[in-house]
Formats: C-alpha cells, sequence, structure tokens
C-alpha cells in the first residue's frame, strides 16, 4: 500500500484528485509499481483541510505532495524523500523536464479565449492549460455567463461544454454565428457524447473542432494551436484587407484621399446638406505654375512639392472637414456648415498657410503660391454634386485669371465680385471685397 497525501484548504484541488489521482499517480510511480486504472489503485487517499494542519506529522508518507491552490503529483520514486510542491506551474516544470510535455512559444498577440464549462474540474484543467499556451482566458459556469463575455471581451476562441445551465453550448455556438462578427471566432465544442451523429450536430451548428471528456491534454493542446493558427492567418487577412481599403482610397504620394474617394464623399455631404439642412463649402485650388517647378527642377522635386502643400492642407482642416487630390496638382476640400462667409474665409487660410514659406527639395527652395476657387451648397438647392463641382471650378479658372494667388467665390453660378464690386449688385448682400 502506498501512501497519498494532499493538504490545501482549496475544496476544487482536492475535487481534482480525487477524479483523476489514478492518472497523475501513474505519471508519479516508477515502472514497477503500476497503478491500474480500472479498479480502485492500491493508494490510500489522505486528505487534511489545510497545508499546515499537524496531523500529518509522523505519517511518513512514500509520496507526499502539497498542493497549492491547483497542483499536481509529482514523479518521485517510492524510497525518496517527501516532495513539496508549491504551485502548479512548478509541477508542470517538473514533469516537462524530461521532453515529454509539450509547450507554445508565448509568441506575437496575447489571444482573447473562453472556457464555458460548469464542470469546475474541466474547466481548471483547460484553464490551466490555455494559460500555460499564453491565452488571455475569460471562463464562465453557464452559456448566459458566456454570452455577456463574448460581447464585451472580443473572445477570438471559445471552448463551450455542450451541457451548460441556461444556455446550452450548442445554442450559443449557433448564436455565435448569426451575429456574424467581422473578425472570425473559433469554436471547439466539447462534451462527453461521443457518437458521430452528435459531432456532425456539433459542427453543423458552427463549431469548428470538437473535443470530447474526459480530456487529453496533450490533444486538447494540439487542437488549441490549430485555434491559435486559424485566428492568427485571420489577423493577417485583415491587416492585408485594410491595408488594401486604405490604397484603393488614399493617394500614394500625399496619403490624401484620392479623386474617387473625395467624389463619393461630395456626394454623400450633399445628400446631407438637403437632409440636415445645413450648408456645405466646397472648394477647389491649384498649385500656381506647378509644371515649371517640374520642367526645372524634375518631377521628383515636384513629387515633394505636392507632398508638402499636402501636409500643409491638412494643417488648416478641422477634424471633420474633408480633403483629397482631385487630379495632378489640384485639390478638393469640403467644409461641412460652411456658409459663404465661412468658405471664404477657410479658403484665404488656406492660402496664406501654403504660401507662408518657400517649400525646400532638393536644396532649392521653391516660393509655392496657390490659386482657390469655391462654392457653397444650400440646403434649399437641387443642384446635382457634378454642378457644383463645375461651380468651384469656374470659380478656380477665375482665380486664374485675376492674376492668381488669390482666393474667388462662385455664388449660385456668379463670379465673385472684382476689387470695388459687391455682392448686391448681383444677388447677395456681401460686404465689398478690399
Amino acid at each position: 500500500m502506498i501512501n497519498l497525501l494532499t493538504a490545501d484548504d482549496d475544496n476544487v484541488s482536492h475535487i481534482m484528485v480525487e477524479k483523476y489521482f489514478p492518472t497523475m499517480v501513474s505519471m508519479c510511480l516508477p515502472p514497477h509499481l503500476p497503478v491500474n486504472n480500472d479498479c480502485n489503485p492500491p493508494l490510500s487517499l489522505s486528505l487534511l483541510s489545510h497545508p499546515a494542519n499537524p496531523d500529518f506529522i509522523g505519517r511518513e508518507p512514500r509520496i507526499f505532495n502539497i498542493i497549492g491552490r491547483i497542483g499536481i503529483s509529482t514523479p518521485v520514486g517510492t524510497d525518496t524523500a517527501p516532495v513539496f510542491v508549491n504551485t502548479m506551474e512548478e509541477s508542470m516544470n517538473l514533469k516537462t523536464a524530461g521532453g515529454s510535455g509539450s509547450r507554445i512559444k508565448r509568441t506575437g498577440r496575447m489571444i482573447n479565449l473562453l472556457i464555458a464549462d460548469d464542470d469546475n474540474v474541466s474547466r481548471l484543467i483547460v484553464e490551466k492549460s490555455a494559460r500555460d499556451q499564453g491565452f488571455k482566458v475569460f471562463t464562465a459556469v453557464d452559456g448566459y455567463a458566456a454570452m455577456n463575455i463574448i460581447r464585451e471581451k472580443g473572445i477570438q476562441i471559445a471552448i463551450l461544454d455542450w451541457m451548460m445551465p441556461r444556455v446550452s453550448g450548442i445554442e450559443l455556438c449557433r448564436q455565435m454565428r448569426r451575429q456574424n462578427e467581422s473578425e472570425y471566432q473559433y469554436i471547439i465544442l466539447c462534451t462527453a457524447r461521443t457518437q458521430s451523429g452528435d459531432i456532425v450536430k456539433g459542427l453543423n451548428a458552427g463549431a469548428d473542432d470538437y473535443i470530447t471528456k474526459p480530456y487529453n491534454i496533450k490533444e486538447l493542446e494540439a487542437r488549441l494551436r490549430i485555434g491559435k493558427r486559424i485566428i492568427d492567418l485571420q489577423h493577417k487577412l485583415m491587416r492585408t484587407q485594410e491595408k488594401l481599403k486604405r490604397l484603393a482610397i488614399h493617394d500614394s504620394l500625399t496619403n490624401l484621399l484620392n479623386r474617387g474617394e473625395i467624389s463619393r464623399i461630395l456626394e454623400e455631404q450633399w445628400i446631407q446638406t438637403r437632409r440636415e439642412k445645413r450648408p456645405l463649402g466646397v472648394i477647389m485650388l491649384d498649385i500656381d505654375h506647378f509644371k515649371t517647378v517640374n520642367d526645372r527642377y524634375g518631377h521628383q522635386a515636384g513629387d515633394a512639392v505636392l507632398v508638402e502643400v499636402s501636409r500643409r492642407l491638412k494643417e488648416c482642416m478641422r477634424p471633420y472637414d474633408k480633403v483629397g487630390r482631385y487630379g495632378g496638382e489640384e485639390f478638393l476640400v469640403l467644409l461641412p456648415n460652411c456658409d459663404q462667409a465661412d468658405t471664404e474665409k477657410i479658403a484665404e487660410r488656406i492660402r496664406s498657410r501654403v504660401c507662408a514659406t518657400p517649400v525646400t527639395a532638393f536644396e532649392h527652395e521653391h516660393h509655392i503660391t496657390i490659386s482657390l476657387g469655391g462654392t457653397v451648397v444650400t440646403p434649399e438647392e437641387s443642384t446635382p454634386a457634378e454642378t457644383v463641382l463645375n461651380r468651384s471650378d469656374m470659380a478656380l479658372y477665375h482665380a486664374k485669371a485675376n492674376g492668381r494667388d488669390r482666393v474667388e467665390m462662385e455664388f449660385h453660378g456668379e463670379p465673385s465680385p472684382q476689387k470695388g464690386e459687391t455682392y448686391a449688385t448681383r444677388s447677395s448682400n456681401m460686404g465689398t471685397i478690399q
């Protein structure tokens, strides 16, 4: 008879030993003292209420194990001195020192994993294994609590027990698939059911994998590695999609919105202008004499000028304004909730900022000026977005014709007044431009 002593004030740890000690002891004993798992092993199990309980003194157990919180027996010979194990981590290190265990290297980002199981022992075994593999673990004892964790914690891998209170694992699996989260969730369904019909039913409910109880730790770890690979691949795919989406809507040189995207936003904001009864300012601007920069200093210098002008443009924008490269050296600016006066004021601020200091490119200073043409879309208008662009483009044409490095406004198809003129002579009440 071999005496096995566990001393712990944690009832769950005692339950673990009571339920699984034949397997654990079989790992601890030398080959000449096997344990027959089919019948009661020749062991005497003693459970003490506290590790410091003096009742064990003098009993000289041949296998001596003190479990700290969650512990397992460690390999010791029958004639060795007592072994004290304070933590599961220490115990597992002893177990895997000979190379029989397997652990995943903790690399890359941490993955959120949910373990939903009303069986405390099973849940603790899986939790310990998952933490050892570097997962961030959340646990639930019923399907309803699991649903709340899934919604709040961004779960990426879920291990769901089939039979749980309130909401079963298979129903929870169906609900997760119906939610259609943008980030894929890998689901492992676990149960004591082993019939092929049950496995098919679980997989048809949306599970990616299936594991039966009682758990084989190595098999569980292998299945978690599969889930981690799937989640990592999906994360890489999503990052690639985000990069492609950004490339599709941004200009590769200036990093501003490209023509297609800024035109789409114009259509969208034009609709919002009519629905929300607020004006929209639209500005088309162009770099003056830009062709001269390209011809004299080369296209690389021209590109550097475009990049710097774009940077200065962004500095002038409010958080909700939009600016895009419309083509070549032309840019389109959209100003929500800006009337005629606001749009002209912002346009002048942009002109002053861009022209304030020379642009240095390839050891040359370029004194850059810009011309701007603006218009305003009012809620009462039914003018198509294309016509709005034509109006701002016409205003830009007037700015170029009137000497460049200036702002011109187009008001419902009429150009802004020249110096000395007023909008009162046209159709507005604006004051004289100096």
